[in-house]
């Protein structure tokens, strides 16, 4: 090995020492600041798999969401903060307030709505996203009372079109609440409600399973027509 060669070496091992150094001490503060995992998750693949098994027998409920008007840009976004402000947003918080910002929140109502308060909502807003987080808090299972007045209050079709909407964001939800709880696990903060391989089991099934099924599933939303409404 001539000099040239012996001082790249030289360079490459101290870049390398560097870099786990610095790799080593952010892991020990992430470690050190990381709480206890106290949110929801899927257990297992074979529950993911269940959920999603729903949107593939009934494409005509996404395709009616799709053209449902009255479910989109901020009040959208309004529902999912609903959705995620009942055990937190995570580490997805940063790309939610961003998405919520394009659609048109400010800083403020993110802020306002991450913390469950819904006093930024419009008079039609609110009783969606309070149905939001009693969705969530009953694990998916709505009174029928709750789903009575959310009929009454929107009509029969945006009624279960918002349904939809909440069975999306939750699976979502549990998908990235499944996926921090792998990292919390890494961090030295196992969930108490899964263990390492339902955990690998649940993003392995999501991006081998689910992800290269989307197109497909966008086809039969395109073909099958859409349920009349109110």
């Amino acid at each position: 090995m001539n000099r040239r060669q012996t001082w790249l070496a030289l360079f490459g091992l101290g870049i390398g020492l560097a870099g786990s150094y610095m790799f080593a001490r952010s892991y020990h503060r992430a470690k050190a600041s990381c709480p206890p995992f106290r949110r929801r998750v899927y257990s297992n693949g074979r529950e993911l798999a269940e959920d999603c098994s729903h949107f593939w027998r009934h494409a005509e409920d996404l395709r009616s969401l799709r053209l449902n008007g009255r479910i989109a840009g901020p009040f959208m976004a309004k529902v999912m903060l609903a959705v995620g402000s009942v055990d937190g947003l995570g580490y997805a918080g940063a790309q939610q307030m961003r998405y919520a910002m394009r659609q048109g929140l400010s800083a403020e109502e993110f802020r306002s709505l991450e913390r469950g308060e819904l006093g930024s909502a419009t008079v039609d807003e609110a009783p969606a996203l309070y149905f939001a987080q009693h969705y969530v808090e009953r694990d998916g299972r709505p009174d029928e009372d709750m789903l009575r007045r959310l009929g009454a209050t929107y009509g029969q079709s945006t009624a279960h079109d918002l349904v939809t909407f909440l069975q999306l964001t939750d699976m979502a939800r549990l998908v990235g609440n499944t996926l921090d709880a792998l990292l919390s696990r890494i961090l030295g903060q196992p969930s108490p409600d899964t263990t390492l391989r339902g955990e690998l089991s649940v993003l392995l099934v999501f991006a081998l399973g689910i992800v290269p099924l989307i197109p497909v599933l966008a086809l039969r939303m395109a073909r099958v027509p859409a349920p009349g409404g109110s």
